[in-house]
């Protein structure tokens, strides 16, 4: 080979070598993006997991509102029995009054544990009907986290679908 031929040939060369060179640049930067494409699908696959969890919690909440509701439910009844036989006492303290005109203190006192008897279930059907009313609270927020939950999911799902696309083009 002559000087000019062996100048042109190592020109050629490396002009192959830095177009070698550029194209492994470009590769390295395409891992570093398909790198990146997976970090975010693996991010987004998390999300998912998190908004189901979510969701079981809210389920509990809600199974456990509905058992203090029926709970409360259960006190409210039982205080109405109360209340029922608390005014049978009552009555019947009206008839030993009355049947007893001859001796009015001790009727006074049927009357009057009678009346304790009612008041006291009075009280119970209160304090039944407060436990009926937080109960009802309770079951409320808990369908506000459910609903609120049942959201999560399907935006994880969306994040999930651009992260898969991303990966696709990627």
């Amino acid at each position: 080979m002559r000087p000019r031929e062996l100048g042109a040939a190592f020109v050629v060369d490396k002009e192959a070598s830095v177009v070698l060179a550029e194209a492994s640049v470009v590769l390295v930067e395409a891992s570093v993006v398909l790198v990146e494409a997976l970090v975010v699908f693996v991010e987004a696959s998390v999300v998912p997991v998190v908004a189901l969890a979510v969701l079981a919690v809210a389920s509990v909440v809600l199974v456990v509102a509905l058992v203090v509701l029926v709970e409360a439910s259960v006190v409210l009844v039982e205080a109405s029995v109360v209340l029922v036989e608390a005014s049978v006492v009552l009555v019947e303290a009206l008839v030993v009054f009355v049947e007893a005109s001859v001796v009015p203190v001790v009727a006074l006192a049927v009357l009057a544990v009678a009346s304790v008897v009612l008041v006291v279930a009075l009280v119970v059907l209160v304090e039944a009907s407060v436990v009926l009313v937080e109960a009802s609270v309770v079951l409320v927020e808990a369908l506000v986290v459910f609903v609120e939950a049942s959201v999560v999911p399907v935006v994880a799902l969306a994040v999930l679908a651009v992260a898969s696309v991303v990966l696709v083009v990627a």
